[in-house]
């Protein structure tokens, strides 16, 4: 749970508090929106486990099995969607690129990290580079003067 979202929700309760406060018959239904955020705070999230993922909405939720599970998509700086073999999509709430690593944690290796990968990839460049210098340290051409 985003512990700075909740900071926000009570932002939010003391600015609406203090307007219903100021003139409660006409400004006292503001004080549905701090609650509304809670909500939406507490219930929002995507849960990956080893055996399935469930994306809780405001209302309702889904639990997505591996099996019907063919990737992830992440559209324009948005919310992840998993797409699944019936070439529909499915969006994971709060799950963003960045977030890639944990999910793969989580997933039980189902889901590969690209950070991981990156780096392994550039250890092995590094690796073969090197390997090439050394066997090359011999075979230097005298250099003119």
């Amino acid at each position: 749970m985003p512990r700075l979202a909740l900071l926000g929700v009570g932002l939010l309760l003391f600015g609406t508090g203090l307007t219903a406060a100021s003139w409660p018959v006409a400004m006292g239904w503001l004080l549905i929106l701090p609650i509304v955020a809670g909500i939406w705070v507490f219930r929002v999230r995507t849960v990956i486990t080893p055996e399935a993922i469930t994306a809780r909405r405001f209302v309702g939720s889904d639990v997505i099995a591996w099996e019907s599970v063919v990737g992830l998509h992440f559209p324009d700086r948005r919310w992840g969607r998993v797409v699944l073999t019936d070439k529909s999509e499915k969006s994971l709430p709060l799950v963003r690129f960045d977030l890639l690593p944990q999910l793969a944690a989580a997933s039980g290796g189902r889901i590969t990290d690209p950070y991981a990968v990156a780096a392994a990839a550039a250890a092995a460049e590094a690796e073969n580079r090197d390997r090439e210098e050394a066997e090359n340290d011999g075979e230097q051409a005298p250099k003119e003067q």
